[in-house]
């Protein structure tokens, strides 16, 4: 078994399963790799490597070219963990919510996730990844 399997109640679980989703990714397995980062940020939000885990979501997803999902789970990064997150994240997440969203608008330009909101639209709570109907993780 791998090492969140056989250590779960360790610190360093949300560290391993981060990573292992973030090498099936690079390995092009980018669909095993979404569903276990979804899981490990799931599984323990606040786990050292889940808004990590989230990033590399949006990556997955931008390869299984869901760039609507990628834009909820950068939304997602950003409005769950804003200024605590590391701050290399911080430097990395503007360009790929800006991917994201150039592929949604040429996709679908009704989703808007990673586009600014308006007054109205961002007094709403986001919903978590996955919940809403039109943004069911389809990984």
């Amino acid at each position: 078994g791998d090492f969140a399997t056989n250590f779960p109640g360790h610190r360093r679980v949300s560290w391993a399963n981060n990573l292992v989703g973030r090498s099936m990714l690079e390995n092009g397995q980018a669909r095993a790799a979404a569903e276990r980062l979804l899981a490990n940020y799931r599984g323990n939000p606040k786990g050292e490597r889940a808004p990590d885990s989230l990033y590399y979501l949006g990556k997955s997803l931008m390869a299984l070219k869901q760039a609507s999902q990628a834009c909820k789970a950068y939304a997602e990064l950003q409005t769950v963990y804003g200024d605590t997150m590391r701050a290399d994240l911080r430097t990395l997440l503007p360009a790929a919510k800006a991917d994201a969203t150039r592929a949604t608008l040429t996709a679908t330009p009704r989703c808007g996730a990673c586009a600014p909101r308006s007054r109205m639209s961002a007094a709403k709570t986001p919903g978590r990844i996955g919940s809403g109907p039109r943004h069911r993780l389809r990984a």
